[in-house]
């Protein structure tokens, strides 16, 4: 190992190494042009040139600076992946890795043959990952979306199960999706429920985003001028359950009119239940207590309440 200085064009740009994302450098290329460089680049050397380990950042503030020399720590070319760890080490002392840059690390570490074995499972520590291929394949995949789908789940610091649902779009409507989601604010869970009713609407309609959203109401809803992102969301989203089930809104609105007539006693709720067959309904209740058993076996044998149950089935038939 060794420290000297290299003309900016020895440095190969191809960022094997780099899994974070460009960030703003109004700071460090002040903190350059005014004192120089604190650090240098970490490099190894690449025949006759060097690929960069660590100072991605400093780099591409210095070509902004138009510098042409550049000061690295030259490391031997056989050792890049216990240099990769080291990089890795010091970078979780500082924060934790978003989805996005575990994603990165781990197709960095395929390409340096590190992908399988008793290897990788100390860079798979360092990430929190488990030792379970199912899980980092999905991790994987998030590298292929979308570059804004990319800054979007960083900027929100999404997890793997908030973001899966985003691996089954395709490009064109990754990007809808995430326009969509910037417009009206949508965040991480609300994104993720958003997205499942969007597939399964999409799955059987086969339709692109793009064309759902541009039918009503979705279009009217999304170009209101009147009502705030928070509106929109929520109008969206009965649109979506309404697409998704057709009826639903008037079931359950139904549902609630019965509710009122039966009186059902100690925190009881009534609910749609769509996994049956035909239509019905899920009845819950809270019992803490034998008087409160006594109560609730009265009011299911009230005869007087027979009609209304028999009327609440017949209207979601």
């Amino acid at each position: 190992m060794n420290i000297r200085t290299v003309r900016y064009e020895e440095i190969l740009q191809d960022f094997f190494f780099r899994f974070s994302s460009p960030s703003d450098l109004t700071d460090l290329k002040a903190s350059i042009a005014a004192g120089g460089f604190e650090t240098p680049l970490q490099v190894i050397a690449s025949g006759k040139r060097y690929r960069i380990i660590a100072g991605f950042r400093r780099y591409e503030a210095a070509r902004s600076l138009s510098l042409s020399n550049i000061p690295v720590r030259v490391w031997e070319p056989d050792s890049p992946v216990e240099l990769f760890y080291r990089v890795l080490l010091a970078q979780r002392a500082q924060r934790s890795f978003t989805l996005i840059e575990k994603a990165r690390v781990l197709l960095i570490l395929d390409r340096l043959g590190e992908a399988r074995g008793k290897a990788r499972k100390r860079f798979l520590s360092i990430l929190d990952l488990p030792f379970q291929e199912e899980i980092l394949e999905s991790i994987r995949a998030a590298a292929g979306l979308e570059q804004p789908v990319q800054e979007y789940i960083e900027r929100l610091n999404l997890s793997l199960k908030m973001a899966q649902p985003l691996l089954g779009l395709d490009s064109r409507d990754q990007i809808t999706l995430i326009q969509l989601a910037d417009l009206l604010r949508i965040r991480g869970v609300e994104l993720a429920e958003m997205v499942e009713s969007i597939r399964d609407i999409l799955g059987r309609k086969c339709l692109s985003l793009s064309r759902l959203l541009g039918t009503e109401p979705f279009k009217q809803i999304i170009h209101h001028r009147d009502w705030t992102p928070s509106q929109k969301r929520r109008r969206i989203h009965l649109a979506l359950e309404e697409r998704r089930n057709p009826g639903l809104r008037q079931v359950n609105e139904e549902i609630r009119r019965h509710c009122d007539q039966l009186g059902i006693p100690l925190f009881g709720n009534i609910t749609w239940d769509q996994t049956l067959e035909r239509p019905g309904v899920e009845l819950r209740m809270r019992i803490h207590s034998s008087e409160e058993v006594d109560r609730a076996a009265g009011w299911l044998s009230d005869e007087s309440l027979r009609s209304i149950w028999k009327h609440l089935l017949d209207s979601m038939s």
